[in-house]
């Protein structure tokens, strides 16, 4: 399957609908972990992305004067900083759990999602929205 020559056909397989409730069925803790990861993306303003909002808009042209910035500086002890932060961590330790259902005779992969799921429990409660529903990080 090309992405670029069948993209309905992809977005129509590859969506939270389909493979949320797989993920949920093969690891029940993982799938939640990612289910409230991708609510708290959605909570967050993942959707609609910027490419849907900017895609037309070219600032190449722009010089130094006309440039767009957004910038925000926060406290490094702010607890939004951390956060962010935990939600990253804990979005990306989903990830690397994901390995082992990818290679599940893969001894490194099988000990990522152990240790990844450690990390998951360690940081879920610190991530807004995620840690709001109990999760049963033990299959």
């Amino acid at each position: 399957m090309n992405r670029k020559t069948n993209r309905s056909l992809c977005r129509n397989i590859f969506n939270a609908n389909q493979i949320l409730p797989l993920l949920k069925e093969i690891d029940p803790p993982l799938g939640q972990v990612v289910e409230e990861i991708y609510e708290t993306a959605i909570d967050r303003g993942a959707h609609p992305n910027v490419l849907s909002l900017g895609s037309h808009l070219d600032f190449g042209g722009w010089d130094a004067e006309n440039r767009l910035s957004n910038i925000l500086l926060l406290p490094a002890t702010s607890t939004v900083v951390e956060a962010a932060l935990s939600s990253c961590l804990v979005a990306g330790a989903a990830v690397a759990s994901l390995s082992m259902h990818m290679m599940p005779d893969h001894a490194p992969a099988v000990a990522a999602h152990k240790e990844a799921m450690e990390v998951i429990g360690l940081h879920i409660g610190r991530a807004p929205r995620l840690g709001r529903v109990p999760i049963n990080l033990v299959a």
